[in-house]
């Protein structure tokens, strides 16, 4: 049997939510399962609001716990997209007021026992000179004196797998030595010895102590490189920047670091050289992957280095002759043009990351071997990340550059610089190799 709905005219009246000085109503949900009717008369309820804002706070006291409800932190600090009304029906006067919400005047209450402390704890700083591997070791100390066995255990089956990026060596190298070892008895420890110490960056000194001889000039620039590169040296030097500029044929990371060198005097016969390669290699880099005939004569190369910057920085490739139909006797007779077809050039990934490591040791030798990286990652569209990386692997630190005193408000960049100092050799600033793992696996 259902009941009758009988229906009743009221008048409706739209309350404001904060009328003659008074806020509300507020709806209110207590996870933890207090029912505040059955603690009525010893529950205070409190409403406190931040300045003129809409952030409010609520607070229900009782003699042991109290529950803090706020509008702007926890779950509520997401977009209040939803609205409410709450109705209230006087039967006696014949009216349904409505009062609006928002869904920022619906609170979680949070019990919170008394006398407790729940302010968030004072921020420590990170002590002065520490680096992210002192970081690293606290944490796994840490762990090992307080942590479970099985967290203990997989914390050292990461630490054996993980493979570091500076223990990354170059890749595409080790082609040669694979071949040595299929045609001979080279061992396997060999192979791996030699994969590791094989550094995909230019000529260097690893007993070096300075960085001028960690780098010397004739190794990464040879002899007939630099007999090639000295008519555009010479431009260089003699004509001031905007002509530069104007002729179109000098890049512009070129012009930065002249404009630079000639600022502080005039430029030597290094810096122009360095400048002159640079300029070269931009030009390269910024070319197509794959280079042909035609690719060769718009990369305007200065007339002499065309051949040795190939050698370098990509691999000969064969032109793909014309193929039969179809494999048969019948077939056509490959056509002597097309056996004399030239040869093209590809730039792979490892010939990119050394020409860029040449790049940016280029730029390390015109600028005294402390470099912003600013300028850089504006003109090679890389990460802060990734350029750090061919930075390292040149034996460089990379931090935060420290503002001028003329302009402390400027925003902070990084630096990239090559030092050498206490005797210290380039070798120990090159990334360590990574340990050959053991034999053997979990049991």
């Amino acid at each position: 049997m259902t009941k009758r709905r009988r229906e009743v005219e009221a008048k409706v009246e739209v309350v404001s939510g904060r009328e003659a000085g008074k806020d509300g109503p507020y709806v209110m949900y207590y996870a933890s399962g207090f029912d505040p009717v059955k603690h009525a008369k010893e529950y205070k309820m409190s409403a406190y609001r931040k300045g003129k804002t809409n952030q409010m706070e609520l607070i229900g006291e009782t003699e042991t716990v109290n529950y803090v409800g706020q509008n702007y932190a926890g779950e509520c600090m997401g977009q209040q997209t939803s609205k409410y009304v709450v109705g209230v029906y006087d039967e006696e006067a014949g009216t349904l007021k409505l009062l609006p919400m928002g869904g920022g005047k619906v609170f979680r209450m949070t019990p919170r026992v008394v006398g407790l402390s729940y302010e968030a704890p004072e921020y420590v700083p990170v002590p002065e000179g520490e680096t992210r591997e002192d970081m690293i070791s606290r944490a796994n100390s840490l762990a090992k004196s307080f942590g479970r066995e099985n967290l203990q255990r997989k914390r050292e089956e990461r630490k054996v797998g993980r493979i570091e990026e500076k223990h990354m060596t170059a890749k595409n190298l080790v082609q040669s030595d694979l071949i040595e070892a299929a045609k001979t008895e080279v061992g396997s420890d060999e192979i791996y010895n030699r994969a590791s110490d094989v550094r995909n960056i230019p000529p260097h000194d690893k007993t070096a102590t300075t960085a001028e001889d960690a780098y010397p000039l004739d190794l990464v620039i040879t002899r007939p490189e630099q007999a090639a590169l000295k008519e555009l040296a010479g431009r260089l030097g003699r004509n001031s920047v905007d002509t530069l500029k104007e002729s179109g044929k000098i890049h512009s990371l070129v012009l930065h670091y002249l404009e630079i060198a000639k600022e502080q005097g005039k430029p030597g016969k290094r810096t122009l050289t360095c400048l002159a390669y640079l300029n070269a290699l931009l030009s390269l880099y910024k070319g197509p992957v794959l280079l042909r005939e035609k690719d060769l004569k718009e990369l305007n190369l200065p007339e002499g280095l065309t051949k040795h910057a190939l050698t370098k920085f990509a691999e000969e490739r064969a032109a793909a002759a014309a193929q039969p139909n179809d494999i048969s006797d019948t077939a056509p007779v490959q056509k002597a043009e097309d056996r004399e077809r030239p040869m093209s050039y590809q730039r792979t990934s490892s010939k990119k990351d050394l020409l860029m490591c040449y790049i940016l040791l280029l730029c390390l030798m015109v600028s005294d071997f402390a470099v912003e990286t600013a300028h850089l990652l504006q003109e090679f569209k890389v990460s802060q990340k990734q350029m750090t990386l061919y930075f390292s692997e040149l034996g460089c630190v990379v931090n935060k550059a420290r503002p001028s005193e003329e302009d402390e408000d400027a925003p902070k960049t990084m630096r990239a610089r090559l030092v050498l100092k206490g005797g210290k050799t380039l070798n120990e600033l090159l990334p360590e190799r990574r340990p050959r793992p053991k034999a053997g696996g979990k049991k």
